[in-house]
C-alpha cells in the first residue's frame, strides 16, 4: 500500500530556490524535493510539536526516503518581485542597495501537489506522519503558506507524474536524500556544507525526474482590455487645497497627454476629446478627468474616466508609465503645488470608483455646479439651474431631474473655487452654485454635468445630504 499527502498553497505562491541556484536567478524548484520535504517535517517537528520522541520521527523520516517518490503538479505560472535590499556598504553611512529578485511559482486552481511513496507506514507512523503534515506551516520560502495532508488512498500513478529516471520530457534534478540517510544528515546547513567544502549535503544526490509533456489546447486570442477609469493617489510637497482641484487634473492630463503621444502613433480622439484640433462631438462621452477630495479640505485622489470604457490597453499602459507631477520650470499659477501621481487602481468604474456610480435616484454634489448656458432676464436662479441641468442631462441621455435643490448656505464657499483653466484669467471664471437632484428612477453615475465638466467641475455623488468636500 503506497503512502500519499496533498499539498495546498493558501495563497497561490511557491518559494524555493534549486540547489547549485542563485536567488537571482529566478528559478524555482518546482515540484519540491524529497530533501527540503524531510527537512520541513524535522523543522515542523522541533518548532510545533517538540514532544514527539526522535525514535519516531527517526521511523517517518527511513520509511519516507526508502523509495524516492513520484509527484503530481498543478498547472503554475512563474513570477518574480524585485526588491532593492541594503549592501554591505550600507554600513559605512553611504547609501548603497543590491537589486534582490523574489522568485515564485503561481499555483493555478485549487487542485493540490501530490506527492506518493511505494511504501506503506505503520499505524503509528502513519498517525505520527499525519500529525507532523499538519503542522508544518510553510513549505520553502516562509512565503510559501502550505496545508498538508496525509491522504487515505493514495491515487494511481500514470505518465502525467513525475517519476524518477523517466524517459520523458520535460525534466528536472532534485535533491533525494539515500535510503541509509539520517536526521543528523538532514539538519546540516548550508553553511556547514560550505565550510566542509562539500558540493551536496551528505547522503543526497541530485536524481533526474521525468513525466509526459502535458497536452495544452490552444487558447484564442486574447482580445484587448478596454477600460474604463484609472485612480491615482496625489501626494505633494505642500498641500492641494480641493478649491484648486482643476490645476490637478488639468496638469494630469497634460503630463499623461505626453506621454501617450510619445508611445502610440496618435492620441485617441476620445482621450484628447479633439478631432483634427476641434473639439469632438459626442455628447460628453470623451474622457473626464476628475479630483476627488479626503473630507478635509485637500486633493486625495485624481481620476481618468471614460463614459464609453473606450481606453485601450495601449493607452492605458503608457498612461500608468510614469508617476511624476512635476509643474512648469517657468511658471505655475497660486494654488498648485508638484508631487507625484500613483497608480491605485484600473479597470472597469463600480470598482475603481464605487463612491460615484450609484445606481441612484439622489445626487449630490461633490464639487460645485457651473452652468453652461446664461440667465435669461426675469429668470430665478432656480429655474436658470433647473434648465441647465435638464439640457446637461438630455445630453447625456439621462433623464430630467424631477427636482432641483440648491444649497445656498454653501453658497460662500462655492465662490472660492478656481472656476477657470490653466491658462486662463479670472475675469473667465463662472457663476458656481451648490446642486442636489433627484430622479423619478434610479440613474448610474458617475455623473459629472455642467460647465468644465471634464476636469472635475460638477461632479456628483450618489445619495441625499449636504455637500461633501
Amino acid at each position: 500500500m503506497a503512502t500519499a499527502i496533498a499539498i495546498h498553497f493558501p495563497l497561490g505562491r511557491y518559494h524555493a530556490t534549486p540547489w547549485e541556484r542563485a536567488v537571482n536567478e529566478g528559478e524555482i524548484e518546482w515540484p519540491p524535493s524529497m530533501w527540503r520535504l524531510a527537512r520541513a517535517l524535522i523543522a515542523t517537528r522541533h518548532h510545533r510539536w517538540p514532544e514527539l520522541e526522535g525514535g519516531r520521527l527517526d521511523a517517518v523520516l527511513a520509511a519516507l526516503t526508502k523509495s524516492p517518490p513520484a509527484y503530481w503538479t498543478p498547472p503554475v505560472s512563474r513570477g518574480h518581485t524585485r526588491h532593492y535590499m541594503p549592501a554591505l556598504d550600507h554600513q559605512s553611512g553611504a547609501p548603497s542597495t543590491d537589486l534582490v529578485l523574489d522568485p515564485y511559482a503561481w499555483v493555478e486552481g485549487d487542485d493540490p501537489l501530490l506527492v506518493r511513496w511505494e511504501v506503506e507506514l505503520t499505524a503509528q507512523e502513519r498517525a505520527d506522519l499525519a500529525r507532523l503534515c499538519q503542522l508544518v506551516p510553510y513549505l520553502g520560502r516562509s512565503e510559501s503558506l502550505a496545508e498538508i495532508e496525509l491522504l487515505e488512498e493514495a491515487p494511481d500513478l500514470d505518465e502525467q507524474w513525475w517519476q524518477l529516471d523517466s524517459e520523458h520530457r520535460p525534466s528536472v534534478q532534485l535533491l533525494q536524500p539515500g535510503a541509509t540517510v539520517t536526521r543528523a544528515e538532514l539538519e546540516v546547513t548550508t553553511p556547514q556544507l560550505r565550510r566542509q567544502r562539500l558540493p551536496l549535503p551528505p547522503q543526497t544526490s541530485l536524481r533526474t525526474y521525468g513525466r509526459l509533456e502535458v497536452d495544452v489546447s490552444p487558447e484564442p486570442p486574447a482580445v484587448r482590455t478596454q477600460v474604463e477609469a484609472v485612480r491615482w493617489r496625489l501626494e505633494t510637497k505642500a498641500p492641494f487645497r480641493v478649491e484648486n482641484g482643476i490645476l490637478a487634473t488639468e496638469h494630469l492630463r497634460t503630463l499623461k497627454l505626453a506621454l501617450v503621444q510619445r508611445a502610440l502613433p496618435a492620441v485617441p480622439a476620445q482621450l484628447s476629446g479633439k478631432q483634427d484640433a476641434a473639439h469632438v462631438t459626442d455628447d460628453h462621452r470623451h474622457a473626464h478627468w476628475l479630483w476627488l477630495g479626503d473630507g478635509l479640505g485637500l486633493v486625495h485622489d485624481l481620476v481618468l474616466w471614460m463614459p464609453d470604457g473606450n481606453l485601450g490597453s495601449d493607452a492605458a499602459a503608457a498612461l500608468i508609465s510614469r508617476s511624476g507631477f512635476k509643474g512648469f520650470e517657468r511658471w505655475n499659477p497660486t494654488g498648485f503645488t508638484e508631487g507625484s501621481a500613483h497608480l491605485v487602481g484600473l479597470g472597469p468604474a463600480d470598482q475603481v470608483l464605487p463612491e460615484l456610480v450609484g445606481p441612484a435616484t439622489a445626487w449630490t454634489a461633490r464639487t460645485p455646479y457651473v452652468p453652461v448656458r446664461h440667465r435669461k432676464k426675469n429668470q430665478s436662479v432656480l429655474e436658470w439651474v433647473e434648465h441647465d441641468v435638464g439640457k446637461e442631462c438630455e445630453y447625456r441621455g439621462l433623464p430630467a431631474p424631477v427636482q432641483v435643490e440648491l444649497h445656498r448656505d454653501r453658497q460662500a464657499e462655492a465662490v472660492r473655487y478656481r472656476r477657470y483653466r490653466w491658462k486662463e484669467s479670472m475675469a473667465q471664471r463662472k457663476d458656481a452654485l451648490w446642486v442636489s437632484l433627484r430622479f423619478a428612477d434610479e440613474v448610474a453615475g458617475p455623473l459629472c454635468l455642467g460647465r468644465l465638466s471634464h476636469f472635475g467641475l460638477g461632479l456628483f455623488a450618489p445619495g441625499p445630504g449636504e455637500p461633501s468636500l
